[in-house]
């Protein structure tokens, strides 16, 4: 990798970009939606893709950088082994600062476009 590059403008230009692009077609899925065949989840995808990227990235912007890696870290020694739900990560970043995520990240992951 380069020095001089500027990975956030990267993420930004190529992968959020894409993110909303991928959202605007009417086909599109919320961030977080059951799937039960195969085809759904190639469908779903590739919405996900992008999409979860740059809400991860929301989310770290929103509650900031070293609340973030405090919050992931936490997460991750808390279901270490196991899978975990939505719900339970945003009480585990609840845990760790003061603001709403509940609320903040639900309207982002739930709807669609």
């Amino acid at each position: 990798m380069q020095p001089d590059l500027d990975a956030s403008l990267y993420f930004v230009t190529e992968i959020t970009l894409e993110a909303l692009r991928i959202d605007g077609f009417k086909a599109s899925h919320p961030a977080e939606e059951p799937v039960t065949t195969p085809l759904e989840i190639e469908e779903y995808s590739v919405t996900v893709r992008y999409k979860a990227a740059a809400l991860i990235r929301m989310l770290e912007n929103y509650v900031g950088n070293e609340t973030f890696r405090e919050a992931l870290k936490l997460l991750l020694d808390k279901y270490q082994f196991s899978s975990v739900s939505t719900e339970e990560i945003w009480g585990v970043f609840e845990e760790v600062c003061s603001k709403s995520i509940r609320s903040f990240m639900n309207s982002w992951v739930q709807q669609r476009g």
